[in-house]
């Protein structure tokens, strides 16, 4: 057992109960793997139990252990007892998350619209993260604790792109750039713009950099074909315009190269430029690359000598180095990235050169760039990576990480290996096929970090370990029979066809083919297992599985990102979808093609695949649109997709077709004779009924020309199953769903759109309850579509539930307060209940303990974004209006809350949900 701090960090009640800024000190001391474990759920969750008391911080500590896959911390925290506070009353049972990383030392949201822009100050001896976006903010933050430091810094009026930090008379200083055309400095110990901005771009300045030139401070900034130079002192620009880039200049950095300031741009058009800072002129040629773009430029020196690091092409996503001396590549490109890499950074790591570098899956790479080699797993940002930087936290390196939903996260540079056991990651699923394995079926997945895996499909475990042949993202995955054995054919972003061995857990090349293999399908001919590739350079190519060689020359089709392999009684074909729409059939013996295409789809087709139906072979085609269609393969005509099945019986569902406009609401019930039916409703104001069954449209509702109907549900009235309905000028609608028609003309009685209905039965009555949305909620009995009763306030949302046998209607409005009405006489039984300190934005009814309760989510307190928002959930009693236990607190914002059948509550928090279950009285 380690020492004192390190005990203190396996005690729950110590985390529970002491104030997080005594906890967080003793974090960086976890050497066990229980004291790892629970520093890292405890600093991923700092931002949210610091805004918490005791009971709360358990609840929050308990939900993240749970959902980051360490469930016996998770009641471990639950089972802490809080001085003052009731035990709690539910139990996590399981919940989404992401799983945890014990790099991740701290992780908090920062901006509303995303950060574009970071920086790494040292302001009074602490490092301090810079950020800015595209609310023309600039905001300081504690890389310990996550604190804002003092109020966003204003000025641009436009968003801000680009920030670099440095010194200026000895105090910190900012450079931001901006859409607004200015680049403007900053005084972060004071909080205050130093000076008017320097101007002179004509349009967004996009990059910024600082260096020194003869011991002055300076500024480079980069916007469309150029680069300018000013001094941060006299405020006068140095030189005209640094010109060679045909586009925008994305990112800059300075260095020295032969003794002389540098400066080193990357252009929109995939050329890299050096200038000389105190000549201005362009030092050698530029250096490009195969890529569209230059997004991600860093700078260091590598044995001894300066050196650049880039991303590449946007094909394979590799990692480059650059000498800066002579312009030349260095080493082999660094690969393993399933996307774009949009930033770098490079730091020093135990004396090792480093590079951090992310990419638009949020994928985190360090890179020792003496070796070449990746460090450690990757890091899962979670989302696109915008910015990164390195810093030195109490002499510990970290990478700050930025993405475009806000986020902030700092990770340590030092620490290895995973916390906790969340179910295992899939490296972001790019592709998929299924197999088995010793009998057992099994799916087979390929993703963006070039790992190929097989999982258990009863019980969602990994099969085999993963094989990482691929050094990219694997877009394509299929599977074959060869000598006896299970094997998945796989094309990669490196250029590579591997064929692995799924009992063997091993895998060998192909022959390489010259592009990118999009797709890949596998077949027989002649008795010879064969794989059918299409690449992205609009070739379809046979491969021999035996010999691992190519068979014949290409099949001309156009850029192919779908391949299918079927059996026909003329015997093996491939069928292709192209980018142009179209569906061809290609002869694997012969190499022709079979007849003409077919013009299947107005968009790119993304995917397409055989099946056997009724003795024919059917062609399903999806395009990026989500339109699908069926063609039977021999007489290309249209079929019915619903006749599809696969070989396993199970029906290919094609989605109801009938509404030309978006479907605005939707509601399910039953006939008299027990057939399942929907209602739909358009916002062409078309009503639909649907035999569920067998997926066909019954008819249509009448509606009154001009109407839309915006809510819908079903009910019973007199032993007829209707349907009930209301629209955006103010009609209700009851329609029989034997008969189709209306059994009432339409009410006009409602005097604004409705967005929400329910229908309850009152005294044997049927009853519809309605709330619109000025927040006039009405009760309506049915069976003569007369009002009952009528409550005005601003009601946004409705629950039924019964008190002593007697229903009741709870909802909420806009005041954030529970109100409870009798909706037989409409008299209001409880409320406003006002006990919310944030936003209501769901309500359910159901029993806890034998008592009839209202289940309210929403925000404990205002929604902020700069400091968390937390989600709570509260229990208020139906009959006395008394909170009915303690709150519960969630990681997000809660968005809905769902009582279940058994008595358990499903509660939706930001991108998660989770499910709870009363524990036992004590």
């Amino acid at each position: 057992m380690s020492g004192p701090a390190g005990s203190a960090l396996t005690d729950c009640a110590f985390l529970v109960n002491a104030d997080p800024d005594r906890v967080l000190p003793l974090l960086a001391h976890a050497t066990t793997p229980d004291e790892r474990l629970a520093s890292a759920v405890y600093r991923t969750s700092l931002r949210l139990v610091r805004a918490a008391d005791p009971a709360g911080r358990r609840q929050l500590l308990a939900c993240n252990a749970v959902r980051w896959g360490a469930g016996e911390l998770g009641e471990r925290f639950a089972a802490v007892a809080v001085p003052g506070a009731p035990a709690p009353e539910w139990r996590v049972d399981w919940a989404t998350g992401p799983g945890i990383d014990q790099r991740l030392l701290l992780e908090f949201n920062g901006h509303p619209s995303g950060v574009h822009a970071l920086g790494i100050a040292d302001v009074g001896g602490r490092p301090l993260a810079v950020t800015a976006d595209r609310d023309g903010l600039v905001r300081l933050w504690e890389l310990v604790s996550g604190d804002l430091v003092g109020d966003p810094m204003a000025g641009h009026t436009g968003g801000v792109l680009a920030v670099a930090c440095g010194e200026l008379g000895g105090r910190p200083v900012a450079v931001t750039g901006g859409q607004d055309g200015t680049v403007r400095v900053w005084d972060l110990d004071g909080g205050v713009e130093v000076g008017a901005p320097f101007t002179g771009h004509g349009d967004a300045v996009r990059a910024v950099a600082i260096a020194e030139l003869g011991g002055r401070p300076v500024a480079v900034s980069g916007g469309w074909r150029e680069a300018r130079v000013w001094d941060l002192s006299t405020r006068a620009e140095i030189h005209p315009p640094l010109t060679g880039p045909e586009n925008w200049v994305f990112a800059l950095a300075c260095t020295e190269v032969g003794g002389r300031p540098v400066a080193v741009a990357a252009g929109a058009d995939g050329s890299r430029w050096r200038w000389d800072l105190s000549t201005g002129a362009c030092v050698g040629r530029p250096f490009d690359d195969d890529i569209n773009g230059a997004a991600a430029l860093a700078v260091t020196r590598l044995r001894g000598r300066p050196i650049a690091v880039t991303n590449g092409s946007y094909i394979d996503h590799p990692v480059h180095l650059w000498d800066l001396e002579t312009g030349e590549r260095l080493l082999s490109p660094l690969t393993g990235h399933g996307s774009g890499v949009q930033a770098a950074a490079c730091a020093d790591v135990d004396g090792r050169p480093v590079a951090v570098t992310g990419d638009g899956d949020g994928v985190v790479r360090v890179w020792d760039l003496d070796s070449g080699t990746q460090l450690g797993e990757p890091l899962d940002a979670g989302h696109g990576v915008i910015a990164t930087a390195v810093a030195d936290l109490g002499g510990h390196p970290v990478a700050v990480t930025c993405d475009h939903l806000g986020r902030i996260q700092v990770w340590s540079l030092v620490r290895t290996g995973p916390a906790g056991n969340p179910l295992p990651g899939a490296g972001g699923v790019q592709s998929a096929a299924h197999a088995e394995i010793d009998g057992r079926p099994v799916v087979v997945t390929a993703g963006g970090d070039g790992a190929v895996r097989a999982w258990d499909l009863a019980t969602g475990t990994p099969a085999r370990p993963p094989v990482t042949g691929h050094r990219g993202g694997v877009p394509a995955v299929a599977t074959a029979r060869l000598g006896g054995r299970s094997v998945a054919v796989t094309s990669g972003y490196d250029r590579t066809l591997r064929v692995l061995d799924l009992e063997k857990g091993t895998d060998r090349p192909l022959s390489n083919p010259p592009a990118t293999a999009g797709a890949v399908a596998s077949a027989e001919v002649d008795g010879r297992p064969v794989a059918v590739t299409g690449d992205w350079d609009g070739d379809v190519r046979l491969w021999d599985l035996t010999t691992g060689a190519a068979i014949g020359p290409a099949l001309a089709g156009g850029r192919v990102p779908a391949v299918a392999a079927a059996e026909t009684d003329g015997g093996p074909v491939a069928v292709t979808g192209g980018d142009d729409g179209l569906v061809r059939v290609w002869d694997l013996k012969s190499g022709d093609a079979i007849g003409d295409p077919v013009t299947a789809h107005t968009a790119g087709i993304s995917t397409v695949t055989c099946l056997q139906v009724d003795g024919r072979v059917v062609v399903l085609s999806a395009d990026r649109t989500g339109d699908v269609r069926a063609r039977d393969l021999a007489s290309r005509e249209p079929v019915d997709p619903a006749l599809c099945e696969t070989a396993t019986g199970e029906r290919v569902e094609p989605p109801l077709t009938g509404h030309a406009g978006t479907v605005s609401a939707v509601a399910c019930g039953h006939l008299d004779d027990g057939d399942s039916v929907a209602v739909t409703a358009d916002a062409d104001g078309v009503v639909c009924l649907w035999d569920l069954s067998s997926r066909t449209r019954i008819g249509r509702l009448p509606t009154k020309a001009g109407s839309k109907v915006t809510a819908l549900a079903v009910a019973e009235i007199g032993g007829e199953s209707v349907a009930v309905g209301c629209g955006s000028t103010g009609e209700l609608w009851t329609w029989s769903l034997l008969t189709l028609e209306e059994l009432h003309s339409a009410r006009t009685s409602l005097a604004a759109q409705v967005h929400a209905i329910a229908t309850m039965r009152v005294d044997d009555r049927p009853v519809a309850v309605t709330a619109d949305v000025v927040g006039t909620v009405r009760t309506w009995d049915l069976a003569d579509q007369t009002l009952l009763t009528t409550h005005l306030g601003a009601t946004t949302g409705v629950a039924c539930g019964a008190v002593d046998g007697r229903p009741v209607v709870a909802g909420y409005g806009c005041d954030d307060a529970l109100r409870v009405w009798d909706p037989v006489t409409g008299d209001l039984l409880l409320g406003p209940i006002a006990g919310h300190t944030g936003q209501i934005s769901s309500v359910a009814c159901t029993e806890t303990g034998g008592r009839p309760v209202a289940v309210v989510g929403g925000t404990a307190g205002a929604v902020r974004w700069v400091r968390p928002t937390l989600g709570e959930v509260r229990f208020w009693d139906l009959a006395t209006g008394a909170q009915a236990g303690p709150r519960l607190l969630f990681p997000d914002r809660v968005s809905t809350v769902l009582a279940a059948p058994d008595g358990r509550l499903v509660v939706h928090f930001g991108p998660d949900i989770a499910v709870l279950s009363r524990r036992p009285a004590r």
